[in-house]
């Protein structure tokens, strides 16, 4: 496993990856730092907000939360992708590290790049709001520590899932193309099941004969069984509105993060260790 890392490691410097990490992460914060300020709170890059507060921070980090899983699809594809799709990773193979080393240790430092992404950016957006020259209270506490570390949880999650998907597929390219689109699949996914929860019971119309106000029942209505398992999905999901509305992390939404990254990593195991990469 030692040599398995150090390869990794070598890999890592070589491919320029810190780099990278370090530019899309200033980048990507700048930019959902100035929508959160533009759209969401109705302030503007350059203007005095009328007050300024932990809110914007939160806010922002929701947003991370779909971001950052994007730039770790891109890590995942410079790092794990190239090695597998150009094959490199039979000399290693060769000079007798494992299957599963290599696995592992390609898993430990796409990690390494979305963790230290995440924290670059969460450093930036508070730099960030440190600058506005009106503000009641920016600081470190309970809630933006717990919220950081459900984000970390979350990006975790996908990035276990997209160093199977390299892994799994073997050509770069069509991985990326995947890997990229689960992110908003995942999205539009929370945001059908919402809709479907949302539809009442019954609906009112008015009788046209009588002038009445009459009740039918909702042929859309989701109930029963089908309810409580679409209920467990959405608040499984990440992007779900149950933890904005609500200020509220899951339990459901945890477990299925923590799932998610061991199913991902037996899985690549497994993947791994059964394909012939030639």
């Amino acid at each position: 496993m030692s040599c398995a890392l150090k390869s990794a490691f070598f890999r890592y410097r070589k491919a320029g990856l810190p780099i990278y990490v370090l530019i899309l992460s200033v980048v990507i914060s700048m930019a959902v730092f100035n929508y959160v300020n533009s759209t969401e709170l109705a302030y503007f890059m350059f203007a005095r907000p009328r007050f300024y507060d932990n809110t914007v921070v939160i806010y922002s980090m929701y947003y991370l939360m779909f971001f950052v899983p994007f730039l770790s699809a891109i890590y995942c594809m410079i790092f794990t992708g190239s090695d597998i799709s150009e094959r490199t990773i039979n000399n290693k193979v060769v000079t007798g590290i494992s299957r599963t080393a290599v696995y592992l240790a390609d898993l430990v430092f796409n990690i390494i790049s979305t963790v230290a992404s995440l924290i670059i950016s969460v450093i930036c957006i508070f730099v960030y709001a440190k600058l506005f020259p009106i503000r009641e209270s920016v600081s470190i506490d309970a809630r933006i520590i717990e919220l950081f570390l459900y984000v970390s949880l979350v990006c975790l999650a996908f990035t276990t899932l997209f160093t199977l998907i390299f892994f799994f597929f073997s050509n770069k390219f069509f991985g990326i193309v995947v890997s990229l689109l689960l992110v908003p699949c995942v999205l539009i996914t929370s945001e059908s099941i919402m809709n479907a929860l949302n539809n009442p019971y019954r609906y009112s119309y008015e009788d046209k004969e009588t002038g009445e106000t009459k009740w039918s029942l909702n042929p859309n209505y989701v109930g029963g069984t089908s309810r409580k398992v679409l209920t467990f999905l959405y608040e499984a999901s990440p992007y779900s509105h149950f933890l904005i509305e609500e200020n509220n992390i899951s339990v459901y939404s945890v477990s299925g993060a923590g799932a998610v990254i061991v199913i991902s990593t037996a899985l690549g195991y497994l993947t791994v260790s059964r394909k012939e990469y030639s």
